[in-house]
């Protein structure tokens, strides 16, 4: 992350909860909240290297942000569950507060015809894109 945080933006005072933020939109999205001084929270399946087969990490995404002068946090959850789903709002108010933006950005998605497609990944797919927002 190269740009920079404005502590007194646009966002002051306001608590961000961002899924599907490990990677790509959901990283620039979270950034771009950060850049207008909003408490970042980032949630996505993947918290460290390793956990998927993609590129990008909740704690890279986490570190970007703090270096450029962010308050964020990370919080490990998989979406598909609702259990976890309300663990996540949990522990975002509890690191910073009643959550004023949330952004649901997380995603599964099958490149497949949708005859194709298991019953099993139907509900996944469900879980995430409807149920949990």
């Amino acid at each position: 992350m190269s740009a920079t945080i404005n502590p007194n933006g646009t966002l002051k005072g306001k608590v961000a909860l961002v899924t599907g933020a490990s990677r790509g939109i959901g990283e620039a999205i979270a950034a771009r909240l950060a850049m207008e001084g909003a408490k970042v929270v980032v949630s996505a399946r993947t918290a460290q290297e390793g956990e998927s087969r993609l590129p990008g990490t909740l704690a890279h995404t986490v570190e970007r942000l703090k270096a450029a002068g962010a308050e964020a946090v990370l919080v490990k959850a998989d979406l598909a569950q609702a259990s976890e789903r309300e663990r996540l709002v949990e522990e975002a108010e509890a690191a910073f507060g009643p959550i004023d933006i949330l952004i649901n950005n997380a995603a599964i998605t099958y490149f497949m015809p949708v005859q194709d497609f298991t019953e099993k990944r139907f509900k996944l797919m469900m879980e995430v894109q409807v149920y949990a927002p």
